[in-house]
């Protein structure tokens, strides 16, 4: 149940910082909603080393970094993706999530982003 918390958290989280979260949204606005594809691991790296981790994985996988807004994620844009990765070294867990037109194609940054970090 404390996992639930956390992966709710965070992607409220990602949410914010990647800008498609909504308050309201109407039929025709739910159409044109990206697809959200969020995944996880268990780490026991510190937050320093996380976040390197993060960036490196995003340039792996074209993602160009576009900043780290806090001291825990790394936000990374890939033509019309954007993807988080976020690090909760006090839950030993880092959470990837992305967005996009395409839910297979956002799936598939999310796989590869956790394959190569």
């Amino acid at each position: 149940m404390k996992y639930l918390k956390v992966l709710a958290l965070a992607a409220s989280a990602a949410l914010m910082f990647t800008g498609v979260a909504q308050a309201d949204v109407d039929a025709e606005a739910a159409e044109e909603a990206p697809a959200i594809s969020f995944n996880w691991q268990n780490s026991n790296i510190k937050a320093a080393t996380c976040l390197k981790q993060a960036t490196a994985s995003m340039e792996e996988n074209e993602f160009s970094v576009l900043t780290r807004q806090t001291k825990s994620l790394v936000v990374g844009a890939n033509e019309g993706y954007k993807a988080t990765i976020i690090c909760i070294p006090a839950k030993k867990m880092v959470f990837f999530v992305v967005s996009g037109a395409d839910f297979g194609q956002a799936r598939k940054f999310t796989n590869a982003l956790k394959k190569s970090f």
